[in-house]
Formats: C-alpha cells, sequence, structure tokens
C-alpha cells in the first residue's frame, strides 16, 4: 500500500474530496495491477475509520460486497445526494469569476457544476462563455466575444481569452516599474507631538534623543512638556493683557493663537511601544511588545503594487481589515451608505467573530486580495471587515503563508543510560568522584535537621 492515496474527511466538502480519491485509487489500481478481488479491501482501508463506520451501516450484497465500483458508487450516493438540476442551474448562473481568478481556473469550476445541471455539450458551451461575457473586466475580450457567431466552441473562447489575460499581464509589468509605489496606511497620520514633525508611524526621529530642557528622553526641546507648562502660563498671562486693549482681527488673531497653545500642552504622545519589521525598536518607555509589517497589495480599481500595514497577531486565526481603510483601498466595492456591497456582506452571514475576552465582533463583510511580503509568491489574503479604531491586523496562517513568521519545533530525543551499576554512576558523574573505596566497620550516617536541603544542579 505504498504511496495508495487516502480519502480526507476533514475538508469542508467531502463530497468532492472522495470525487478525487476515487479517480487516485482507480488511477493506482491501474499502475500497481491489483486484482480486482483485492481492490475492495485497498479502498477499505485507504478510506479511514469514518469510512469504515458508514460501510458498516449499509447492507450489502455478497456479489457487492466483492465489487470495488458498487463500493465506490455507495460512498458517492452518501456524500452527494442527488441535485435538482434547475437549483444546479441556478446556482452555476451566480458564479462570479474572482478579482484575481484565472480565466482557467473560473472556466473549470463552471465546467464542475454544468456537470450537474443536465445540459446538453452545446449548451453547456454557450452557458459558459455567457459568464465569461459577464464575469471578464476585460473590454476587448468582452467585445471579441459578442462579436462572435453562435457555436463558439469553449476551447476557442477560452484560448482567445488567455491571449487577452497575458496581454494585460504584460502591460501590467510595465505600467508597475513606471508607477511609484502608493501607500495606504491604517493609521492616520498627524503631527507628531514629540519631535513637531509629521512622518509615518514609530518613525519618530526625536527617538533616542535627550532633550536640552528637561533632559528627558525620546523627545526634543521645541515640544517639551516640562518646560512648556511654566512659559505657556506666562505667554497666555501677556496675551490676555494684549487682548485686552487690542479691537477686531488683530484681537481674535491672538486668541486663536492662545488655544493653539492651551492644545499643545497635552500629555506626550507614545510614538515607541511598537516593533517595525523592517526597522526593529524595541521602546524603553513602555513593555508592550507589538509587530507590524507592511505587505505589498494589489488593488482592484488602482494600478501598480501599493502597500499596506499591519499588526502581526500570532494568536488570531484571521485576518481583520479596518471599515475605514476598506473603504480607502475599495471604493468600487461601496454601496451608497459606504458600506461593502450585498456580495461581499453575504460571505459574513454565517461567520462570527470574537475578541479574546470572548467580546463578539460584528463583521460587515470578507473581501479576498493579492498580498505579497518581500520576496514571497503572491498569495490571496482574506480578510474580516470590522468597523474598529485599530489597525489592520494578520493572523497566524496568513503570517506562515506569506513567511512573515516561521515556526521553529524541536524535540530532544536524547535518553540517560539507566545506572545499574557503581562504574555506571562514575561514567556518568567523573567529577564527582576520586576513587572508590569500603568504609572499615559499620558507619552510620546521622542527618542535621537544622542543616537546609541542597540539590547539587549537576544532578
Amino acid at each position: 500500500m505504498e504511496h495508495a492515496p487516502k480519502m480526507d474527511w476533514t475538508t469542508d466538502n467531502p463530497a468532492e474530496s472522495f470525487k478525487l480519491f476515487s479517480q487516485r485509487i482507480e488511477l493506482y489500481f491501474k499502475a500497481k495491477k491489483v486484482p480486482t478481488a483485492e481492490q475492495t479491501t485497498h479502498i477499505l482501508l485507504q478510506v479511514g475509520e469514518e469510512g469504515l463506520r458508514r460501510y458498516n451501516s449499509w447492507t450489502l450484497t455478497d456479489d457487492d460486497e466483492q465489487t470495488p465500483a458498487a463500493i465506490l458508487k455507495r460512498f458517492r450516493e452518501q456524500l452527494e445526494p442527488s441535485e435538482n438540476f434547475r437549483v444546479a442551474r441556478l446556482k452555476l448562473m451566480a458564479f462570479r469569476q474572482g478579482p484575481s481568478e484565472s480565466l482557467d481556473n473560473f472556466v473549470n469550476k463552471c465546467k464542475l457544476q454544468a456537470i450537474k445541471c443536465d445540459f446538453s455539450t452545446e449548451e453547456t458551451n454557450e452557458r459558459i462563455i455567457e459568464l465569461i461575457i459577464a464575469n471578464t473586466t476585460d473590454a476587448d475580450y468582452q467585445k471579441n466575444l459578442l462579436s462572435q457567431k453562435k457555436g463558439l466552441k469553449l476551447e476557442n473562447a477560452v484560448q482567445i481569452g488567455r491571449t487577452f489575460e497575458a496581454t494585460a499581464c504584460h502591460v501590467q509589468q510595465l505600467q508597475d516599474m513606471r508607477l511609484p509605489s502608493t501607500h495606504v496606511h491604517s493609521l492616520q497620520t498627524s503631527r507628531c507631538k514629540n519631535c513637531g514633525r509629521s512622518h509615518e508611524p514609530r518613525k519618530c526621529p526625536a527617538y533616542g534623543s535627550q532633550c536640552r530642557s528637561c533632559g528627558k528622553e525620546n523627545h526634543w526641546a521645541k515640544v517639551c512638556r516640562s518646560s512648556a507648562t511654566g512659559s505657556n502660563q506666562k505667554q497666555q498671562s501677556q496675551r490676555n493683557q494684549n487682548t485686552r486693549g487690542d479691537q477686531g482681527r488683530g484681537a481674535h488673531h491672538d486668541s486663536r493663537r492662545a488655544v493653539h497653545d492651551v492644545q499643545a500642552s497635552t500629555d506626550v504622545e507614545d510614538h515607541f511601544d511598537m516593533l517595525s519589521f523592517n526597522n526593529v525598536k524595541i521602546s524603553s518607555i513602555t513593555r508592550r511588545d507589538e509587530a507590524f509589517v507592511q505587505l505589498n497589495v494589489k488593488l482592484t480599481s488602482r494600478r501598480g503594487i501599493h502597500n499596506l500595514n499591519l499588526k502581526v497577531d500570532t494568536g488570531a486565526q484571521g485576518n481583520t481589515l479596518p471599515l475605514r481603510t476598506f473603504r480607502q483601498m475599495f471604493p468600487d466595492h461601496l454601496r451608497e451608505d459606504e458600506m461593502p456591497t450585498s456580495e461581499i456582506a453575504d460571505k459574513a452571514k454565517s461567520v462570527r467573530l470574537t475578541a479574546y475576552n470572548g467580546t463578539t465582533i460584528p463583521c460587515h463583510g470578507i473581501f479576498s486580495f493579492p498580498c505579497k511580503f518581500r520576496d514571497s509568491s503572491w498569495k490571496e489574503a482574506q480578510f474580516h471587515i470590522v468597523d474598529v479604531t485599530g489597525p489592520a491586523v494578520m493572523g497566524l496562517p496568513t503570517c506562515e503563508q506569506l513567511k512573515v513568521v516561521t515556526l521553529h519545533c524541536s524535540i530532544d530525543t536524547e535518553r540517560s543510560e539507566p545506572i545499574s551499576s557503581t562504574k555506571d554512576l562514575m561514567r556518568r558523574y567523573p567529577q564527582q568522584f576520586d576513587r572508590i573505596g569500603d568504609l572499615p566497620g559499620e558507619a552510620k550516617l546521622v542527618v542535621d535537621p537544622d542543616v537546609p536541603t541542597h540539590i547539587d544542579q549537576q544532578f
């Protein structure tokens, strides 16, 4: 049974998994030239415990028990009940090609569904070609198919699409070489209260420097709150005196300046409590360790390669994208009320998100788009859209898929040999012995209860 295929019962679609298992096991029988009389035994061994439980619940004739085709047929009937052909057709018509899904993958998916639709070969071709026309985003390809006469073979339509697909890919590559990278930040930037400048999160130039005014670290003197308290009070008093003697626009201008000074005296903004994957920095202000990473992403409405900052959470099983960030990245997938379209929102109906404390987090939709980290390949990452104030979060599965995080586990298999003699003991601990001898007569060992017990760490 070396390299024999096994049935996977853990998949979300066991019917489809068993269909592939049936094909693989039949190919295995042909390749290994397994006699028909032994094939049933092979099948029951490879379907595992779940398959045996199902098999034991059946009532089979003696002939069926010895017929591999009958056994496989009973599994198929139990796993995939017959579906009404009209329901199957409605499901086929609802198929949509994903933003990054290739034409071949979409057509193969449609072909598998069309098998249940009871179509003729000609009707299957027409229906799938109509789905291609309705779903393609390439206007030239769409016009080409619409101009074709009735009777166009599906294979020819796909071949035409491959040509357009390859051309679009080449054009995209040329544009990527010319267009600058666009940054999409999950957090809004503002003027930093530690340096007085505007910069990207966790990249404050004041980090590590010493204030010339108060002597404290991680901020500059021009925005120092310690020294500004006294001077602001003095300046405010002076401005109040000036305001009493001024009229009109001059007084109004000074009033606005006073309000600005009051706002500047708020608490120091902390930019140093994060870890960055590109330039790792650990804060000396707080002990909270967090990690952020920047991914390359492709958007459906904007050309080029864009960047998205995410927080790495290896304890999360999925990815989350704030609603405000989704609106910035995918405005073409919003309704008039600025919420995700029904197609995106419907995918979240059966999803329940919970925080670490058990609090339920409402999910407004599920959306996938291509992501890449450094030298990894492009992967389709799925994000749950949530209305939160925090950053986008990447869970462990996507971290491993994009090679942002790697897990290294080791098992110490070293075993100590048992000590069965004095020689074994000396060989194990040679530094504990200088010689072996006998004490004359009888020796009495007394333990002093006042002496604390101690175990040598070498033992």
